[in-house]
């Protein structure tokens, strides 16, 4: 699926491959998927020829990923540096992801970085509180927010494609999903084709100019 796309011109790809929820599962299912990703993240390093090389993708991962054993984190940043240089296309995994967690780390980290500008500041004159001295900007703007995001890395998405036959977004990317074109599948993701990406392309081009009217609206 990521070659489809760098044969159709896309530049951002992202996969949201382990939600933060899914840790409630059984330990026995939670430890197959995390032995799974560091399965193929191992073998993507042991090629000389990747499928990220060859086509120039950057591979970033997003989310909770503290969560994750060392073994994985480490191959996790280990593929990362290996790709930093390509810059075709990126390649975005959402591990230990959900969009709720996102926003709560995105405030926190804002609150904390207006906190210490604040605490930077020269103590005003007795009696008078140093919230109010007027240096510096201390109210939370919106892009405040979306720079601390841990998609702040990509642009919004421009088509989000659900499979399973499901209509719901499953607590991902409620942030950056205002405007983009939600298609839904009946298959299952293995059975998930180039022709379902090129189907879902046209879908989007079809509502090109009714989305970006709305984006024009914000």
């Amino acid at each position: 699926m990521v070659i489809c796309c760098c044969e159709l011109g896309i530049k951002y790809i992202t996969a949201y491959s382990f939600s933060f929820d899914n840790f409630k599962r059984g330990p026995e299912e939670v430890q197959y998927i995390m032995d799974l990703m560091l399965e193929k993240i191992k073998l993507e390093l042991s090629k000389r020829d990747s499928i990220f090389n060859r086509y120039g993708i950057r591979v970033h991962f997003s989310g909770s990923l503290e969560l994750l054993s060392e073994p994985i984190k480490d191959a996790a940043k280990r593929l990362m540096v290996a790709t930093a240089d390509n810059s075709n296309a990126l390649l975005t995994v959402c591990f230990a992801y959900t969009s709720m967690n996102e926003m709560v780390n995105a405030i926190q980290e804002n609150c904390q970085e207006k906190v210490a500008q604040i605490q930077l500041q020269e103590p005003k004159p007795e009696g008078k509180s140093r919230y109010n001295q007027g240096k510096g900007n201390h109210v939370v703007e919106l892009a405040d927010i979306e720079k601390h995001m841990y998609m702040a890395i990509a642009p919004d998405p421009d088509i989000i494609i659900r499979t399973s036959g499901e209509n719901r977004l499953s607590n991902f990317f409620l942030w950056q999903s205002a405007n983009s074109c939600l298609i839904s599948f009946s298959q299952l993701w293995p059975a998930i084709s180039c022709w379902h990406l090129v189907w879902a392309v046209l879908n989007f081009q079809r509502n090109y100019y009714y989305l970006e009217k709305k984006r024009k609206q914000l």
